[in-house]
């Protein structure tokens, strides 16, 4: 994550990073243990603690990076960013993969090769026209999957299947 971070900072094409800390008080013991702030303290960098509005956060950020979706509070952020549309850049994992189509809505990257997590926000910051792009297709897709509709649908199925398999 730091990594990421540090190599993000020093991109002359990125403006602002937005770092949400976590409000989980051993979480953010953590983070102030590592001096992560100080360690990353720039013009650059905007730390936001404690952020309870994570639909502001998104709305005023052109893409969202989320180093990892271990947590619901991460997952929830994420599909609240690709509801109003920001393309993401996420961890190439489980939940990534069922989040983000890659160069479709955005881009994954493995954990440990933080250049590919740089390269996708390089490549939707310089690319004109790509984050609204990736983020319509973001929105597409929270919309399909994260409706009423949808949710019902997926829930006959799954009991249907269960039925059926007696």
């Amino acid at each position: 994550f730091l990594n990421l971070v540090e190599r993000l900072q020093h991109n002359g094409s990125l403006k602002c990073i937005k770092l949400m800390m976590p409000s989980d008080l051993d979480v953010e013991h953590a983070f102030l243990q590592v001096d992560v702030i100080q360690a990353l303290e720039s013009n650059k960098i905007e730390a936001v603690r404690g952020c309870l509005d994570p639909h502001t956060l998104a709305i005023t950020s052109q893409v969202v990076v989320i180093p990892s979706l271990a947590s619901n509070t991460a997952r929830f952020f994420a599909v609240c960013a690709m509801h109003i549309g920001r393309p993401l850049v996420v961890p190439d994992d489980d939940w990534g993969r069922y989040l983000v189509k890659q160069g479709s809505s955005g881009y994954l990257f493995c954990e440990d090769c933080v250049d590919e997590g740089v390269q996708g926000v390089e490549k939707l910051i310089t690319t004109n026209g790509l984050p609204e792009k990736m983020g319509f297709k973001a929105r597409l897709a929270t919309e399909i999957r994260f409706t009423h509709a949808a949710a019902t649908e997926t829930a006959y199925i799954h009991f249907s299947t269960l039925l059926s398999s007696d």
